[in-house]
């Protein structure tokens, strides 16, 4: 008993588009240094993106339509932000309370107190506050070369900054 098959060519999906397929392909390192190249030199994460658009077009005028479709070679605005998170939190640390003051101590008051060869900022936390004192160059300086400086202070208080009742207060050595 033969057995005879006939093929139709008939698909659930678009044939030929390959625009479709192009869109998850995964970004380029080449694409991946631009962008960090670029949030280096303080771009955002729109307007990286943007700068790598006008930079396809104007290289690739001709094939800009098929380039832009292209994941590898333009990524899509959910992919820069990650990366500029990803690489704003190597340089400048999480955003979180607890690991931004702990970011505070290790980066900002220990590179500080090390570039400045002696303690110029000293950082304590409570249990509902957190104070910096902070003695730059200059009233170091001051405070060496004229006995007075540290009999007169000027006080500045700002008030609330935060919903959390934060408070900043100066005290400047005049």
């Amino acid at each position: 008993m033969p057995c005879v098959i006939d093929l139709d060519y008939i698909h659930n999906h678009p044939v030929g588009n390959y625009a479709d397929v192009l869109r998850f392909r995964p970004v380029s390192d080449e694409t991946k240094e631009k962008l960090i190249f670029l949030y280096d030199k303080g771009y955002s994460p729109v307007s990286a993106l943007k700068h790598v658009k006008q930079s396809l077009e104007e290289e690739n005028p001709e094939k800009f339509d098929q380039l832009l479709a292209d994941r590898y070679h333009c990524p899509d605005y959910q992919f820069c932000y990650r990366l500029f998170m990803k690489e704003f939190n190597k340089q400048y640390g999480p955003a979180t309370y607890a690991d931004s003051l702990e970011f505070l101590n290790e980066k900002i008051v220990t590179d500080f107190n090390q570039e400045g060869k002696d303690k110029c900022i000293a950082m304590t936390q409570g249990k509902d506050y957190l104070l910096v004192a902070i003695c730059t160059p200059l009233m170091r300086r001051a405070h060496t070369l004229l006995r007075e400086a540290g009999e007169l202070v000027f006080v500045d208080s700002t008030g609330n900054l935060e919903p959390r009742t934060s408070k900043v207060i100066g005290c400047f050595n005049l």
